[in-house]
């Protein structure tokens, strides 16, 4: 098969157009839908993750229908197919087993502590994937695209989705990323070179001084001005969801 070849975001002024062209092409539903879900769930906290309410969003919403997920994860109802109310289940006692390494997971940022992050993310990581769906009498994994998408919403000052279509059938420098726990945490060192070199680049508007979670909150802010004047009011996105919209390029 002919892979195409992925190229790394080089500067803040090629991952500013990048993201603006994302949501130029993007269908408005889908950057309503993700700006919902997290504005819900990570600055107005109205729904809680440790909760079945909280989950079902996550399951229901952002995975089976902002995330492509929906042929095995939402509403089934045909004999030996798992409920998404059952799905959800299944994952808050995976978070409940995994609470103090997300806990951890939860007091870091993609662009300095991801060496420290990498055994509990592997780990949660592997959790996740391993989550059992039943379909039609059948059992299957969650699997490692779900559980990429999940570990972004969980911990999005940390993770980056990751799916097939931008990522795990493409090229990065020549090589494909392994679809396992490791091959995840070499995607996320490969975003998090990225991520430094775009604060390493960004306008002197920001600050000469400024910190790098300084520069991270300036570009989110601005980035959230952008969609405001595009229509999308009050829409918040961290910066790992820009991350991944430069994998559309």
């Amino acid at each position: 098969m002919n892979m195409s070849q992925y190229s790394p975001v080089s500067s803040y002024s090629d991952f500013e157009r990048r993201t603006q062209q994302y949501h130029s092409n993007l269908n408005p539903g889908d950057t309503l839908a993700y700006g919902w879900i997290y504005k819900n769930i990570h600055i107005t906290k109205r729904f809680d993750l440790s909760k079945l309410e909280g989950m079902m969003l996550v399951v229901e919403g952002y995975l089976a229908n902002w995330g492509g997920m929906r042929r095995w994860l939402l509403w089934n109802t045909e004999e030996g197919s798992a409920s998404s109310k059952d799905i959800a289940h299944n994952l808050l006692d995976v978070l409940e087993n995994n609470r103090q390494k997300l806990k951890r997971l939860n007091e870091l940022v993609l662009f300095k502590d991801l060496q420290n992050a990498e055994n509990d993310l592997k780990e949660v990581f592997d959790s996740i994937s391993r989550t059992e769906i039943k379909h039609k009498g059948k059992s299957y994994k969650l699997g490692v695209v779900g559980a990429g998408k999940l570990m972004h919403m969980l911990l999005p000052k940390l993770c980056i989705i990751w799916d097939n279509k931008y990522v795990l059938d493409k090229k990065f420098n020549s090589q494909r990323f392994p679809k396992t726990s490791d091959g995840y945490c070499m995607y996320l060192e490969r975003k998090r070179e990225e991520l430094n070199n775009v604060i390493r680049s960004a306008p002197s508007g920001f600050g000469q001084r400024a910190s790098p979670n300084q520069i991270i909150n300036k570009i989110e802010e601005q980035h959230s001005r952008f969609l405001s004047n595009k229509g999308f009011k009050d829409i918040e996105e961290p910066i790992t969801k820009l991350l991944d919209e430069c994998n559309a390029e």
